[in-house]
């Protein structure tokens, strides 16, 4: 879940981190969530923007869509999880215009310090948008119950509690912010849920207002 020159440079990783992260914290059953959200039938074209080793990309693939993982770290594609992964930059996909049923991002946008041309770029590549980042309700405080409830310790801790730091600091967004967003990249929010715990993340699919 990397992303590009947007990103707070304290955030930097090296891919065995988010491999880790993907495979062996909640995270990964995150993202399988995720994927079951958005409901995409066999058949779908789909991109993961800033995929990582590409987990989502090989869950949505395992459901019959035929999905691509994008991301701008190179190192990233060494220790990939799906065979389909493509180093590109966030806002240069390297995709035409409409090509794309779909174009997911977890927990990329919401690092970014102008979240906005990201979200346009995916935008004019796929007929529907989909984002989960931290929601509204995303706080340290519970953060903290959460993986004390959960009896989180090690990486599966350490990298909830940094992800709501970090929330704190940089965006947390509810259903009004992602309706503005969406219709300034010509989208319309089409639907949003709440997920991990007390509704930690929240899930939001826009759909393109002119298709």
């Amino acid at each position: 879940m990397t992303t590009d020159h947007d990103l707070d440079h304290d955030l930097d990783h090296d891919a065995t981190y988010f491999l880790e992260l993907q495979t062996k914290t909640g995270w990964g059953r995150a993202l399988a969530k995720f994927a079951e959200w958005c409901a995409l039938p066999p058949g779908t074209t789909a991109i993961d923007v800033g995929s990582g080793p590409g987990l989502l990309a090989k869950l949505l693939a395992e459901n019959g869509v035929q999905a691509w993982g994008v991301d701008v770290d190179a190192g990233m594609l060494a220790q990939r999880l799906h065979p389909a992964m493509l180093h590109a930059d966030t806002l240069h996909l390297p995709f035409a215009a409409g090509a794309l049923d779909c174009a997911l991002a977890s927990n990329v946008l919401y690092l970014m310090e102008q979240p906005q041309p990201a979200l346009n770029e995916m935008a004019r590549v796929a007929n529907r948008v989909a984002l989960l980042n931290p929601s509204e309700l995303m706080t340290m405080t519970a953060a903290t119950t959460l993986a004390d409830a959960a009896g989180l310790t090690g990486l599966a801790r350490e990298t909830l509690l940094n992800y709501a730091g970090r929330a704190e600091r940089l965006a947390r967004w509810d259903e009004a912010d992602y309706a503005r967003m969406f219709a300034a990249a010509g989208l319309a929010l089409e639907r949003t849920a709440l997920s991990m715990g007390p509704g930690l993340v929240r899930m939001a699919l826009g759909v393109r207002l002119n298709r």
